[in-house]
């Protein structure tokens, strides 16, 4: 979800505004959570996209805050269940997100 966040805002805006997607100061591409607050910004840009721009942006900070966490901690008791429970609400916020990038 993360490069498709950047993927969008480069498609998007591209070179006319780079400072959304990447720090050049560091030459590396912005954090998750700093990318996802700046297409967020932008819902403006979107409308015409599509209308569950809300939505879409609250289920990737969702799974961004998950799997941040998941990623920074041992949990013993993680289950294979646990992984597959929300499997078709990424695969939809996934393809929302192509289909955003397909249609800018």
């Amino acid at each position: 979800m993360e490069n498709l966040v950047i993927d969008i805002l480069r498609t998007r805006y591209g070179k006319s505004d780079v400072a959304l997607f990447y720090d050049t100061s560091k030459g590396k591409f912005h954090d998750f959570s700093v990318l996802a607050r700046n297409l967020r910004s932008k819902k403006a840009d979107f409308g015409h996209v599509t209308s569950n721009f809300d939505k879409i942006m609250n289920d990737v900070n969702e799974f961004r805050e998950t799997g941040n966490a998941s990623a920074h901690s041992i949990d013993a008791n993680l289950t294979i269940e646990h992984f597959t429970k929300d499997r078709q609400r990424i695969n939809h916020t996934v393809n929302a997100m192509l289909r955003i990038l397909d249609n800018l």
